[in-house]
């Protein structure tokens, strides 16, 4: 065999190596592609996200059993976000369960970053507001949300205003609840008319359109 032919057959098998080589380097990429994809279509909301790093902030410092318990109350509360966020996730192709995603995107990956901080030896409970009083949040932001000077800080102000009684009992039931203080609950009801407001407000808009 002379010199050409074997440069030849040289030059044939690198080419065929090369194609090899690209055709693997073109399907890693599809594939870490595809990954990436996925993880951005399977990424919690970051209202979610803001509510479960709202409920690690109380709950940082809790045992495993009174952190379960208290996510329990939490699931309840969130029921109708936690819905929207399971439709949504679903609709992408998601197939596991999103009350576990958010779960352990709480207590795996937030709650391990919180703990990054200086720990203390201080237990927060979550509080569950009762439905009736969220029923009552609920019927005065709908009934208002269509005003376009409508916000959630003067519209908590009219709430309160004309519901000074519901709220009294509220705060009152949730002090003896919960052992705690006025300020906490406090701004614990006003938190939770905040986050109505941005559900509701969110259904309004999607309906919209």
């Amino acid at each position: 065999m002379n010199f050409e032919k074997k440069s030849e057959i040289i030059e044939k098998k690198s080419e065929i190596i090369e194609n090899m080589e690209n055709k693997d380097l073109s399907e890693k990429s599809e594939i870490i592609e595809k990954k990436n994809f996925n993880i951005y279509r399977y990424k919690l909301s970051d209202h979610i996200i803001e509510l479960i790093k709202e409920f690690i902030n109380y709950h940082k410092y809790d045992d495993r059993k009174i952190y379960k318990e208290s996510w329990n109350d939490f699931c309840k509360e969130y029921n109708d976000v936690i819905l929207r966020e399971t439709n949504r996730l679903v609709d992408n192709g998601y197939e596991g369960s999103v009350t576990d995603k958010m779960y352990k995107a709480g207590r795996y990956y937030y709650l391990k970053k919180n703990n990054e901080i200086k720990k203390e030896k201080k237990r927060r409970i979550y509080i569950c507001m009762d439905s009736d009083v969220i029923y009552s949040m609920d019927e005065h932001i709908k009934n208002n949300i269509k005003i376009k000077t409508f916000k959630p800080a003067n519209g908590y102000k009219d709430f309160y205003n004309n519901n000074i009684n519901i709220i009294k009992e509220e705060t009152e039931r949730l002090i003896n609840t919960y052992n705690t203080n006025n300020k906490l609950i406090d701004e614990k009801i006003k938190k939770t008319y905040k986050n109505r407001y941005y559900i509701i407000s969110r259904n309004n808009n999607e309906n919209i359109i």
